[in-house]
């Protein structure tokens, strides 16, 4: 813990680590917290009840230099997340060098592997209002091919929003195709969204959206187009 909160600058918490076969070979980590500022008493930015790490046993019993290829599933059990859009709003104001695919896949750090949701939350804030909580998300996504990522979502936004998907979507929307449904979205809220990451929006709506349909497309980039 004390290497990690160094190397993050941060504050984390681990609580019980574990290991077993059940009939792959797997590690589970139990109670993880790091902390939104540089202690938690400062809150917590990432969360999580529990986090397994499903692996084939011989993979890596070969080729032990590449642990990462070994991994068949990542299980996230209640896990939480905290995201200021301010600081959002003001990383997209700087001018950066745009990255490639491959570049965005490593810099994120995304496993290509599946990954399993159960009962995650996520918190959208502009410093300390709440604009938005997206809970009870559950899903099992497929990201072998990372940046395009498949499989289903479903989840709620308090007080009666629930979303469900299912289908495969490019990380940077060049492709994307599946069923979408939703019930009673509070469009003001999504406004106040797009206004917290844009630095201001001129137009507000109202109002709760309930939709279902079924998509199929993707958008070019200028240099693709031209």
């Amino acid at each position: 813990e004390r290497q990690l909160s160094q190397a993050m600058n941060r504050e984390i918490v681990v609580g019980d680590l574990g290991m077993g076969f059940d009939p792959m070979g797997y590690f589970s980590v139990s109670g993880i917290k790091i902390a939104k500022g540089k202690y938690l008493k400062d809150g917590t930015m990432i969360a999580a009840k529990g986090v397994v790490i499903r692996f084939k046993f011989l993979r890596l019993l070969f080729h032990p230099t590449d642990p990462v290829g070994a991994v068949k599933r990542i299980e996230l059990e209640e896990p939480y997340v905290e995201l200021d859009l301010a600081d959002l709003a003001n990383g997209k104001s700087r001018k950066k060098k745009k990255k490639d695919d491959t570049e965005v896949a490593e810099m994120i750090g995304v496993p290509r592997t599946y990954l399993r949701l159960r009962g995650g939350t996520v918190i959208l804030k502009r410093r300390t209002a709440t604009l938005m909580e997206i809970r009870r998300i559950k899903g099992d996504l497929d990201m072998r091919d990372f940046p395009r990522v498949e499989g289903n979502l479903k989840l709620s936004i308090p007080p009666e929003c629930a979303m469900s998907l299912n289908g495969y979507c490019h990380f940077s929307l060049k492709s994307f195709g599946g069923e979408f449904s939703m019930q009673s979205l509070d469009l003001a809220k999504v406004s106040d969204i797009a206004s917290a990451i844009s630095g201001g929006t001129a137009v507000r709506v109202g109002g709760l959206l309930t939709a279902e349909v079924e998509l199929r497309g993707g958008f070019m980039s200028a240099k693709e187009f031209l």
